[in-house]
């Protein structure tokens, strides 16, 4: 949440675009994370399962924007 607040700051504009690129840079780091803490406890698991979750969770980001949007114009009453 710090990184996208930092991001958010630095930028004069928050476009789409820019909002998917940095969640699913912050996705790509959340999974090298959890794959490094399995690798340190000792499961033996290629890097390469990471990129199926991480591939699912980028290309969900535009429909979960799209129903956040939708519910916050709903609650707006707009």
């Amino acid at each position: 949440m710090l990184l996208l607040d930092i991001a958010d700051r630095r930028t004069m504009f928050r476009g789409y675009w820019l909002e998917w690129v940095l969640a699913a840079v912050l996705l790509l780091g959340w999974e090298a994370a959890q794959w490094n803490v399995a690798r340190v406890t000792g499961a033996a698991m290629p890097f390469l399962s990471i990129i199926p979750p991480f591939l699912i969770a980028v290309f969900a980001f535009p429909v979960a924007a799209w129903f956040v949007s939708a519910l916050d114009q709903w609650r707006l009453g707009r």
